[in-house]
């Protein structure tokens, strides 16, 4: 038996090896899909519509997120486990389990994890559009593209 939070697969006796790795390839592609790694942490996504997405975003201590901005969407932080330090526009805010922050379209924002212990927040995006492309990065600790970038390669 395979299961994953959507699919469950139920093989019976004598089915051979092959369809077993069928599903467990299938299992990874849709893996991917709910999880994606990042150089300061990883999120997984609990829910996708076309108007919200719901993920929970885990920070390795030490590392933060880019400072950024969205077009298309508003976004709501609910912190669950650890500590960070969330800069929106030109304040900073120490956010600890229990505390959240509502961060407007087109606001720059970016988290930090603060503490010893892994940053756990629970990240709902409410908007016309939600994919990853909507990032406007303005500083990147990591070497990707920002918005500057961007600019000075047209």
């Amino acid at each position: 038996m395979i299961r994953t939070m959507d699919i469950l697969v139920e093989l019976g006796r004598g089915i051979s090896a092959k369809p077993v790795q069928w599903c467990k390839g299938l299992y990874n592609k849709i893996r991917t899909i709910w999880e994606g790694h990042r150089p300061w942490g990883y999120y997984k996504v609990l829910e996708n519509t076309s108007h919200r997405k719901v993920k929970t975003i885990h920070v390795t201590p030490g590392k933060r997120l880019s400072l950024q901005k969205h077009r298309h969407r508003s976004e709501y932080w609910l912190v669950a486990e650890g500590c960070g330090l969330v800069e929106v526009n030109d304040k900073e805010l120490l956010l600890e389990p229990g505390n959240s922050i509502a961060i407007p379209q087109d606001t720059t924002h970016r988290v930090t994890n603060v503490g010893k212990e892994p940053l756990v927040f629970v990240e709902i995006q409410v908007g016309d559009y939600l994919e990853e492309d909507d990032i406007i990065r303005l500083e990147d600790d990591y070497g990707r593209r920002t918005a500057e970038t961007q600019k000075s390669q047209i």
